[in-house]
């Protein structure tokens, strides 16, 4: 466009060919493309030197104010190649004869300046190298350099004399871009500026590797969007597998699971859902064991109550008909009455102490008593029936004195519901054999018979509430002293390393000393 502008005062109302050449030359050797100015009918007035021919150029600087009186006035920058020629000529056609002539155009005081175009990968470099005053001679240095210089570039004065239009054509092996535009009115132009650029290799080059670039660029957007595929799927799959195991887990099914996979929060996440999974379903199925022992509970207690109420209507319906008036009827009815009532009060207060213990509402007293006391007041009460029944009941104490750490009435009861047991299944002439012994901080109490022993598929329910054998009892018992056993953080056992009838063991700490709970 600056080339257009600048060519429109130029052709108008004549054309100046000389003011064109030197501007289509000057445009050309600043931005190394190939320049031509056409007229309208786009024949071409000027043209400027192939790019190979202008590579260097000595601009010849008048002083200032000086006016020049010639047909190339303006004409100031020649490539070596020119000047080369007119050294030639000047040298065969004597001194001053071309050159001279030329030269003399000049003020004496005219500045040489010496201009090199460099080619460069990514453009051209101009440097400035001032010479010498004006070349008088062939052999002066400045000329004498030109005239030795090589001859591969073709040497040609850079403006054109008028009338002689330059012909040069591009390299049809050669790339080019080539860019015409107007000059003057677009509608009715006055003519036209073309500019054709070579393709050399920086501008291959460039254009190579902006193509690269943009390949690259799309490369690596596709490959962006497969790694931003991948990886979204790896952060949602996870949280997907979650999501559907959280739903699951709604509808009421525990035992599902979510997998674990996924990086390191991901899969703690997965990991804490499971153990939350776990804990809700040991706690639901605890509550379904606690359920079910509830109303296998309530029935028993049904079951067992039932019995000595049902007895008590009869003594009283027998008691207001025919026994009325038979005094003895009477009174053996009224004994079974009182015991059925008894046995109904024994039944009413262990379940209350059961329920109790077990919900961690009883208190024990816990004091300091000794073991050998402890034996003897849980004996004492079965010494006759066993006496009645023919039994050898014995008691076996530690020799030195020891004391255990327990609330007293309790343990007794304990050791009297597991003597009970072992007097109803001891036969007559049998043995029942209670002691203690004292090991590592822990008081072992036991009760050992000589009775039938408990059979190996009932021994894991013994200690469950209203299991029975056989129909004795109220299978309450055992639960009992389970229940009293483990308030004072001890444990009970059936010794099965007993080659005839029933060994139960009762381990409670020894005093204040061992206070930790014992391992059950």
């Amino acid at each position: 466009e600056a080339v257009a502008r600048r060519a429109e005062s130029l052709l108008w109302p004549v054309p100046q060919v000389e003011a064109l050449e030197d501007l289509a030359q000057t445009a050309a050797s600043l931005g190394r493309d190939h320049v031509r100015i056409l007229d309208a009918q786009h024949r071409v007035i000027v043209e400027s030197l192939p790019d190979s021919e202008a590579n260097a150029y000595v601009w010849i600087v008048p002083p200032s104010g000086t006016g020049l009186n010639s047909p190339i006035i303006g004409s100031f920058i020649f490539s070596l190649p020119t000047l080369r020629a007119m050294a030639r000529d000047q040298a065969s056609s004597g001194p001053g004869v071309i050159f001279g002539q030329f030269l003399e155009q000049f003020p004496p005081d005219s500045e040489w300046v010496l201009v090199r175009r460099i080619e460069e990968p990514w453009g051209n470099r101009l440097v400035f190298e001032a010479t010498e005053s004006r070349p008088t001679s062939v052999t002066t240095p400045v000329v004498s350099a030109l005239a030795e210089a090589p001859e591969t570039i073709q040497m040609r004065l850079v403006q054109l004399l008028p009338g002689d239009h330059a012909s040069s054509q591009p390299d049809t092996n050669t790339d080019f871009q080539s860019i015409t535009l107007p000059i003057g009115d677009a509608a009715a132009p006055l003519g036209y500026v073309q500019l054709t650029r070579q393709l050399t290799l920086s501008h291959r080059a460039l254009a190579t590797t902006q193509r690269s670039l943009v390949l690259a660029s799309l490369a690596a957007m596709l490959l962006s969007a497969v790694v931003g595929f991948v990886v979204s799927g790896t952060l949602t799959a996870p949280l997907q597998d979650l999501a559907a195991a959280t739903r699951m887990m709604s509808r009421g099914d525990l035992s599902v699971r979510a997998q674990v996979r996924g990086g390191s929060e991901l899969e703690q996440v997965a990991r804490q859902f499971n153990a939350m999974a776990e804990t809700l379903q040991n706690n639901f199925a605890q509550l379904r064991q606690e359920r079910d022992a509830l109303r296998r509970f309530v029935a028993d207690a049904s079951h067992e109550l039932r019995t000595p109420i049902t007895a008590l209507k009869n003594f009283n319906e027998l008691l207001q008909g025919p026994a009325a008036a038979d005094e003895a009827a009477r009174a053996e009815f009224l004994a079974e009455s009182q015991q059925q009532i008894e046995r109904l009060e024994w039944i009413t207060r262990n379940l209350l102490n059961l329920s109790r213990l077990d919900a961690g509402l009883a208190t024990l007293d816990l004091e300091t008593h000794d073991v050998g006391e402890i034996l003897e007041a849980a004996v004492a009460p079965f010494r006759p029936q066993a006496d009645e029944k023919g039994i050898e009941l014995s008691l076996l104490v530690p020799d030195t004195g020891s004391e255990v750490y327990c609330d007293r009435p309790r343990i007794e009861l304990a050791l009297s519901n597991i003597l009970d047991n072992a007097l109803r299944h001891t036969p007559a002439g049998g043995q029942i054999e209670v002691g203690a012994e004292l090991q590592a901080g822990v008081a072992r109490l036991w009760v050992h018979d000589s009775g039938p022993g408990i059979p190996p598929e009932h021994r894991p329910h013994i200690f469950k509430r209203f299991y029975h054998i056989d129909n004795e009892g109220t299978g309450l018992g055992l639960a009992i002293v389970h229940s009293i056993v483990n308030a004072h953080e001890g444990r009970v056992y059936l010794d099965e390393n007993v080659e005839q009838g029933c060994r139960f063991v009762i381990e409670l700490k020894l005093d204040k000393s061992h206070a930790d709970p014992l391992h059950l």
